[in-house]
């Protein structure tokens, strides 16, 4: 995990009377600092499966940049042991997560970051049918389609950097003021209800195709949702 210098060669220095050259070694991991925490989404829970990557920024002629990767656990916590240099911060959604994808310009590991919360603005969107008698109805395809023309601003990393600070992001996620727009699937369980992980958004538009079962009498219709969603939303749907 240290640097590595390219070989210099054909390299001619003079030296006069007595020089001393000091020289420090240290073992590996020894000069290292901490970056570590939980991921949260905008709710305060915690998120497993969010991949945190950091990649040191350019230390001069000869130096490789240092990678470091990790996928927060079951309880959402995180830890990387580094180089002590500047990082560029990518925070990405995992795959059963709404895909999304955050820059940090430059992060400052000269001294260890600890107890870091990173907070993602995920919004969970449950979609529940009914029919006409309020019974569930169970076993539809709903498929879920969303765009967003604002992402709430927030602060991903308190005191570190903010969403709405930031230029350079990519995936499905963009600053404030950008948009975004997905499309998921899911199935109604048994008490009529399909779920999804989405970006929170204070601006944009929703759509949800329902389509029943086979046989089932219902009709397959379209429903739209919400123009802004944050945290736990509910949207009822009777067919």
């Amino acid at each position: 995990d240290s640097p590595e210098f390219d070989p210099v060669k054909n390299l001619t220095f003079s030296v006069t009377g007595p020089t001393t050259i000091p020289i420090t070694l240290y073992r590996p991991g020894e000069l290292n600092t901490t970056f570590s925490g939980v991921v949260e989404d905008s709710a305060g829970d915690p998120l497993p499966g969010v991949t945190i990557h950091l990649l040191s920024q350019s230390n001069g002629p000869g130096i490789k940049s240092e990678n470091y990767s990790v996928t927060s656990g079951s309880d959402g916590s995180y830890s990387l042991s580094v180089l002590p240099t500047n990082y560029t911060l990518t925070v990405s959604g995992a795959a059963d997560l709404e895909s999304f994808a955050f820059y940090a310009p430059s992060l400052d590991m000269s001294t260890s970051l600890a107890n870091q919360i990173l907070t993602i603005p995920l919004s969970l969107m449950a979609v529940t049918v009914n029919d006409s008698n309020d019974n569930p109805v169970v076993g539809a395809k709903v498929s879920s389609s969303v765009s967003c023309n604002q992402v709430p601003s927030i602060q991903l990393l308190p005191g570190v950097w903010t969403l709405a600070d930031q230029t350079n992001t990519s995936g499905s996620a963009y600053p404030n003021g950008s948009s975004f727009s997905s499309n998921s699937v899911d199935t109604t369980d048994a008490t009529g209800t399909a779920t999804f992980n989405t970006l929170s958004c204070d601006s944009g538009a929703s759509r949800f195709h329902i389509q029943p079962q086979s046989g089932s009498g219902l009709a397959e219709e379209y429903v739209p949702g919400p123009s802004s969603w944050s945290g736990a939303t509910t949207v009822p749907v009777v067919d």
